[in-house]
């Protein structure tokens, strides 16, 4: 069960079950209180509250289905967008970088366990130092602050159609981390020191609840950890 369903779609399903429950006993306990009290042309009314409570329980049903089916379709685009749309225009970024840097430039990530200037600067000198550089190469920021408003724009989809906790969101859950950590500066840079308000609120949001569950061994350490197994 636990990988067919939610937590929260399993209390819906348990709801929906609950309901359809109390509607036959209440369809019941209608029936035997018109039988005992009237003549069987009464029972005929009685069928029809059966009929009626069926009904109420088949749209519940199907509207949890519906809802199920909405998720189900939610999260494909949502993966589709990141996949096709982010990734893209971040691998776009990554090509401009190195053709100034050099093909085998490094991009540093940023842990942010504290949403701040200061954290970052304080914890990762040498990764803030670098990605202040790198912003400020001509043309840089707008294209980071480009792929940050792409980030928001998923996570905010992810939040309202409360897809969060899907099984399918896995596969996005590392690249979705390792983007926000790679652009940290400037991400940090337009809370703190360009509008000084809350941007990316929902970007950091989905990030917390994800930082802490990825993997974050590199390529190389996961092959040496196969050749140890």
């Amino acid at each position: 069960m636990k990988n067919l369903f939610t937590k929260v779609e399993l209390y819906r399903l348990l709801g929906a079950c609950f309901i359809l429950i109390i509607a036959y006993l209440d369809s019941l306990q209608a029936i035997f209180s018109k039988i005992w009290s009237h003549a069987s042309l009464a029972n005929f009314s009685s069928l029809a509250g059966i009929v009626g409570s069926f009904s109420v329980v088949v749209a519940v049903l199907t509207y949890y289905n519906d809802s199920r089916r909405n998720k189900v379709n939610y999260v494909i685009d949502q993966v589709s967008f990141f996949r096709k749309e982010i990734i893209f225009e971040n691998n776009e970024f990554v090509k401009f970088i190195r053709e100034i840097k050099g093909k085998r430039y490094e991009f540093h990530k940023i842990k942010l366990n504290e949403i701040s200037v200061e954290y970052a600067r304080n914890n990762f000198q040498k990764e803030c130092q670098s990605q202040f550089e790198m912003s400020q190469i001509d043309g840089c920021f707008p294209k980071q602050t480009f792929i940050l408003n792409m980030l928001e724009e998923l996570a905010l989809k992810i939040k309202y159609t409360n897809t969060i906790n899907h099984l399918a969101l896995n596969s996005i859950k590392t690249p979705f981390v390792e983007l926000v950590e790679i652009h940290a500066v400037t991400l940090l840079s337009h809370r703190e020191i360009l509008s000084g308000l809350p941007t990316y609120n929902t970007v950091l949001e989905i990030y917390s609840i994800w930082r802490d569950s990825v993997d974050r061994r590199t390529p190389e350490q996961r092959r040496g950890d196969l050749k140890l197994s």
